[in-house]
């Protein structure tokens, strides 16, 4: 069982940032495929715990943008790249989707420093989400605009 830290159990919604999402889709399609490009830094350990910890939240949320992005990494493993984007449709059907105009997100005033995706998922927040994101840049805006985000590797070394 993943330990949560305390101040998490108020939040129903879980938005995952775009390496970890991959980990959950790559690791669905073929576990085998863990630990190589483009999520050489995750091992199977890594695809269960967030597999386990999803499942702790009411809903899981997502961007299209951070969408796009996974799909593009899904581009990078090769072989299973259709066996990857099956499993990404399948839980594309799981999650909600959040979606903001590219316009409208430029608009906020840290997106010079993170860029389209990070942006999205901050507008994609709101009271009732957790982001979970191994984005230090990510996390420190989100921190500093009072939405709550976990690091993974605290997830990880909360166990």
């Amino acid at each position: 069982m993943v330990a949560i830290p305390p101040w998490v159990d108020q939040k129903t919604d879980l938005l995952l940032d775009t390496n970890l999402l991959a980990v959950l889709v790559i690791g669905r399609a073929r576990e085998s495929l863990l630990g190589r490009k483009p999520v050489e830094d995750f091992q199977i350990a890594d695809f269960e715990r967030l597999a386990e910890f999803s499942a702790l939240f009411k809903t899981v949320t997502t961007t299209s943008h951070v969408l796009s992005e996974v799909n593009s990494l899904l581009n990078k493993t090769g072989y299973a790249r259709g066996e990857c984007r099956a499993a990404l449709a399948s839980l594309i059907d799981l999650i909600e989707e959040s979606h903001q105009s590219s316009r409208e997100l430029s608009r906020d005033h840290a997106f010079v420093d993170l860029g389209l995706t990070d942006i999205s998922v901050k507008a994609a927040a709101t009271e009732d989400t957790l982001v979970l994101t191994e984005d230090e840049d990510l996390l420190g805006i989100l921190n500093q605009a009072g939405i709550a985000a976990l690091r993974y590797k605290d997830l990880v070394n909360a166990e």
